[in-house]
Order: C-alpha cells, then sequence, then structure tokens
C-alpha cells in the first residue's frame, strides 16, 4: 500500500479517519492525500432555504478549515500529507480523485444515520461502493 486517500468532513467522526489513516501510514510508509467534497446537493438545498448568496464562499472556507486541521492533526502522528478540495457528488468525486492518485485504499467514516437522514442524505460509504477504484476503509467511531 502506497498510496490512502482520506474523506474528511468536519464531522465528529473524522478524528478516528485521520487516526486509522495514521497508523497505516505509518505502518505501510504510505503517501497520504486527504479530501474534503464541497456537494453541490448542499448549495441546493441553502439556495431553496434563502441563503444562496453565502453559500459558496463560506462553504469553501469551512473546507479549508477543515483540511487545514485534517493536516495539524496527522502531522501531530509524524504523517505528512496533502490536501484537495472537491466540489461534486461526494462519492464520485472521491472515486475520480483515488483514480486521479492511483490511491490503494480509501478511508472513510460512518456517520451512523438512521432512516430518515438516510431518506433525506445518501450514504457516500455505499455510494462509493459502487465506484472506488481500490478498497475502501469504513471508520467506526467508538460509540457504534
Amino acid at each position: 500500500m502506497k498510496v490512502i486517500l482520506a474523506a474528511v468532513d468536519g464531522s465528529p467522526e473524522h478524528v478516528q479517519v485521520l487516526e486509522k489513516t495514521a497508523r497505516l501510514a505509518v505502518q505501510f510508509e504510505a503517501a497520504v492525500h486527504v479530501v474534503s467534497v464541497i456537494d453541490v446537493a448542499c448549495g441546493w438545498r441553502a439556495a431553496v432555504g434563502g441563503i444562496f448568496p453565502e453559500v459558496s464562499p463560506r462553504l469553501k472556507a469551512e473546507t479549508r478549515a477543515v483540511l487545514n486541521q485534517a493536516c495539524t492533526e496527522l502531522n501531530s502522528f509524524g504523517v505528512q500529507c496533502t490536501t484537495r478540495a472537491s466540489v461534486g457528488p461526494v462519492a464520485r468525486e472521491i472515486a475520480r480523485l483515488a483514480r486521479e492518485l492511483s490511491a490503494d485504499l480509501i478511508v472513510i467514516g460512518h456517520r451512523n444515520l438512521t432512516w430518515l437522514d438516510r431518506l433525506m442524505d445518501e450514504s457516500v460509504g455505499v455510494s462509493l461502493l459502487a465506484c472506488a477504484p481500490c478498497s475502501v476503509l469504513v471508520v467506526m467511531g467508538p460509540e457504534q
């Protein structure tokens, strides 16, 4: 394993994703890339809610902050990383970047959504399994 792609979104689960990624990166001396995807559907939902003018700059700033924090956390484990922000359908963007980087592994978190939440918000993990060009590791949180 030479290239690991970790996908983070700023949710509490990203801590476990980064810890697992760091352990694997050290063990396999793998390069680490971290991606955070701005879901275009979020902009649509925000536009319907009447806050469209603020969405794009705010989402970009939040995404950059998530990526900077991810690098800081990985650095604390002694792991260097590169980051990439992307825009589009989350699973497809993660898979596209994994292909571009020739990733050997994608690491994502599990949000443990309720059935109602899943009706409103697709499972990235399920969607990613259908289009990923490599193995996908779904990291469970400590309470799951």
